[in-house]
């Protein structure tokens, strides 16, 4: 729906009348993208982040992070008349408005209705005009600033005194809300974090900008501030910004569109029949006087930036309040060079990160860069130096904050140091296997000259802080995950399990013990997790109910042709499937025990519809009969009960995932990723007709990318094959599909095994 803007002029003044709430944040987000196609990638790893705090709440929580968040505000005011200059006491009282929104202690909490009382939540977040300029002399955190600019739009001129708007003071230590007149009906908007720190903070309209004075009805309450302060700590819309979409909060109801005005309780849209949509909520577009509250969803969301490494971190050790630390959370000491003219850390390589800058004013924040690092085991980072001209004799320094306790002093923490050398240089080091799970920081320090220590202020050179998480089997479900493969025969004269010559089929397969430990079976790793076959010559077809049954036997082969009883088996996957030539991969949705000690027969069954040709796998001649099968056309089912098949000694190609963690890989949220050799993102998300799936290797894999719907059921399986490290690109076309239609589904790409699943939206 549109949104009109009334001009009318009176003696020269200007007096706006907004119909409807209008934020510009999302139309300001992708012309940021458009800008710096680098941008996704940044928000995704923040958005990986706060998945993994959400995930891990109970652990976030105890370690204190959610202790009221104080932060430092400077409002730049942009005026072209008198009008738009508005008062201090305009300003104090939004600042006043914020500080109760985000605190839970506004009078009309009241009227938030019972069935979403208990979800509203104290964000426990604060805000305090800055009394410190950044250049350290005392300011009222008020900047005034006159402009011949008419009018603002959502392209960020405001923020830029060039373009008639005033500079922003540093993005790491103070909240800018810039305050002028928007046109074309903007209220506000905001940038997510991971934008570019020049454009970093808030933009509110003269009149919704505080409470009472020169406000406008029914935007006179500050909430449009309020509103625009949540984008900027990572809060979307609450309808997902699509038909039906998807806020990345679980405890808020699903709803169709934006709301305006203030609609009776309950409002009902999606099928939220129970309480209806949550339209009080401060991300809704509903009048000022409507909204009050956040949820603990929200709040988590929120919270999750200012955890280590988190995006808006830095700000808790601000001291622009003159008050110092503004949380429990010490902060990291100083480490910088104070000329990069020369010479600058060009690239860091550690796991995932491989991160390219140029010179950064002797120190860069990049904790919204990270890797996982898995307890105990060794690994490679590679630091280059980059040059303005000639090249000079570098020394770089590694620190990783291993206990926590935000700083580099501890026995261990230094874990590199190297020679002086004019080009890249590469050191291992080892994560003791004493280390906590969770996040910590990593700083990189480059000189010219020897490293005295990692708070050192020195001349030329650059530091860097990046984000480590550490893993192990309990925090990463696979990180002790193993791939077993059973057969390694090029034959391809076999049909099971994917014989479709007839409508129906049963196999099974035996797998003995001995078999388990040559291909690298261990005792630690007890439950499977995926079964693959890999098909050589396809006949696509949808397999009706295709089944898998797993249990444990004490035969080494099939002796007769009578098929053992499946009432002690355990079903680990049932779906509707389409094979497709190469490894298909059949991940469990409740993963086998296997007890280690006796044989595995597999059993599978499904019911086909219609005739097609026998697909072929690669198998393996055996020296027993391993394999028993049945096919028969048997239009109504009943294949599966059948007890007499057909011996054979030509056994599939079996590929096994084994793991210490039942983790159920269509299960995770968004970004809740494994350690996998690799990292992918989507896009657009939402889509309507393609999706492509943008992946960088790290290593050479096996690749699959699975598509699931939101019941668990894969919808689509594309097999890549073996890749070499790189980066790769899959497009995945739904007009194709028509059994994907408009909802939520996941994303899994597999990675030798490794895991790692986002969550997106079709809208069509």
């Amino acid at each position: 729906m549109k949104k009109t803007l009334l001009i009318i002029g009176l003696s020269g003044l200007t007096t706006l009348s907004i119909a409807q709430r209008n934020c510009g944040t999302m139309s300001n987000l992708q012309l940021l993208k458009n800008a710096d196609p680098t941008l996704e990638s940044r928000m995704q790893k923040i958005e990986f982040q706060t998945q993994q705090i959400i995930a891990n709440s109970a652990t976030y929580k105890a370690d204190g992070i959610t202790a009221v968040v104080n932060i430092p505000v400077v409002v730049h005011v942009v005026y072209n008349t008198a009008a738009q200059n508005i008062s201090d006491a305009q300003i104090q009282s939004q600042i006043a408005v914020l500080n109760e929104d985000f605190r839970r202690l506004n009078a009309d909490k009241v009227n938030t209705p019972s069935a979403f009382s208990a979800s509203a939540a104290d964000p426990e977040i604060t805000f305090c005009l800055a009394s410190k300029a950044p250049n350290g002399s005392p300011t009222t955190g008020i900047v005034r600033k006159s402009t011949t600019s008419v009018s603002f739009s959502d392209n960020n001129a405001v923020k830029y005194s060039a373009q008639g708007g005033d500079d922003a003071w540093p993005s790491g230590s103070y909240l800018n809300l810039w305050v002028c007149n928007l046109g074309g009906g903007l209220l506000g908007y905001a940038q997510f974090p991971g934008g570019p720190a020049a454009t970093d903070g808030v933009v509110i309209l003269y009149t919704s900008f505080g409470r009472g004075y020169a406000t406008t009805a029914p935007y006179n309450k500050g909430r449009t501030a309020t509103h625009e302060v949540g984008h900027w700590l990572n809060l979307r819309h609450i309808w997902g910004d699509a038909n039906c979409g998807d806020d990345l909060v679980n405890d808020t109801p699903t709803q169709q569109t934006s709301n305006y005005g203030c609609p009776a309780f309950p409002h009902k849209t999606c099928s939220n029949t129970t309480n209806g949509d949550e339209f009080m909520n401060y991300m809704d577009y509903t009048d000022d006087g409507c909204m009050n509250m956040f949820s603990l969803g929200q709040k988590t969301r929120m919270q999750a930036l200012f955890a280590p490494g988190g995006a808006r971190a830095s700000l808790l050790s601000s001291t622009a309040c003159g008050s110092g630390t503004t949380s429990p959370v010490a902060a990291y000491c100083s480490g910088k060079g104070s000329n990069t003219g020369y010479e600058y850390i060009s690239n860091v390589k550690l796991g995932s990160i491989n991160n390219t800058s140029g010179a950064n004013s002797g120190y860069a924040d990049f904790t919204t860069v990270s890797t996982n690092l898995t307890i105990g085991s060794s690994n490679v980072i590679t630091l280059t130096p980059g040059f303005v001209g000639s090249a000079y004799t570098e020394y770089f320094r590694v620190y990783i904050d291993f206990n926590k306790d935000k700083d580099f002093d501890d026995a261990g923490e230094l874990v590199y140091t190297s020679a002086g050398a004019a080009a890249a240089v590469s050191g291992t080091f080892t994560v003791p296997s004493t280390t906590g799970s969770g996040s910590t920081r990593m700083r990189v320090m480059m000189k010219d000259g020897a490293i005295t220590g990692p708070c050192e202020q020195y001349t030329y050179g650059e530091s860097e802080d990046y984000t480590v998480n550490f893993v192990n089997g309990g925090t990463n479900p696979s990180a002790t995950s193993s791939t077993l493969t059973v057969g390694t025969g090029t034959s391809s004269t076999a049909s099971a399990p994917y014989g479709t010559y007839y409508m129906d089929e049963r196999s099974q397969f035996i797998i003995t013990k001995s078999e388990l430990v040559a291909a690298g079976y261990t005792s630690a790793n007890s439950l499977i997790k995926s079964l693959a076959f890999n098909i050589s010559t396809l006949s696509s077809q949808v397999m009706n109910s295709f089944t898998i049954k797993i249990g444990h036997t004490t035969a080494a082969s099939f002796g007769t042709v009578t098929a053992f009883a499946t009432n002690a088996m355990t079903t680990v996957y049932s779906a509707n499937f389409n094979p497709v030539a190469g490894w298909n991969t059949h991940n469990f949705s409740t993963p086998f025990a296997y007890n280690g000690t006796d044989n595995i027969v597999i059993d599978i069954c499904w019911n086909n519809s219609t005739y097609s040709a026998d697909s072929k796998v690669f198998c393996t001649t055996t020296s027993t009969n391993k394999t028993l099968y049945y096919k028969n056309d048997v239009t109504s089912g009943g294949v599966c009960g059948n007890t007499v098949g057909t011996l054979t000694t030509s056994r599939p190609n079996m590929k096994m995932i084994f793991g210490s963690s039942s983790s159920n890989p269509t299960a995770k949220m968004e970004g809740i990723a494994t350690a996998a050799p690799g990292t992918f993102e989507l896009y657009p998300n939402p889509a309507s007709s393609d999706i492509s799936v943008s992946y960088k290797l790290t290593t050479e894999s096996n690749v699959q990318v699975m598509i699931y719907n939101i019941m668990g059921s894969c919808v689509a399986t594309y097999n890549e094959g073996v890749q070499k490290e790189g980066d790769y690109t899959l497009n995945v076309d739904f007009n194709s599909s028509p059994q994907i239609v408009s909802g939520v589904y996941l994303c899994t790409i597999n990675m030798n095994g490794k895991l790692i699943t986002k969550r997106f939206m079709i809208a069509r």
